[in-house]
């Protein structure tokens, strides 16, 4: 039963994969969407405020990811 529960209903059951099939689609629309916003409107971040402040979209040119590595003595 907990075979068949897991095939299904499993992290990498069918149900799970039929969904990401079917929103995938969806979430590259509003993606994309979301960065043409904010590309024309030069802004380097947009936020989700309707579901806990997600971050939907930032600029690649203020990403400071390499500087704190670079600091912490890592090497890229």
């Amino acid at each position: 039963m907990r075979k068949l529960q897991q095939k299904y209903f499993g992290r990498e059951g069918l149900l799970f994969k039929k969904r990401k099939e079917l929103l995938k689609p969806i979430q590259d629309d509003i993606f994309n969407a979301v960065k043409e916003i904010a590309q024309e409107g030069n802004y380097a971040v947009i936020f989700d405020t309707a579901s806990s402040n997600n971050m939907l979209y930032s600029d690649p040119k203020h990403d400071k990811s390499d500087k704190v590595l670079k600091k912490l003595g890592y090497k890229n």
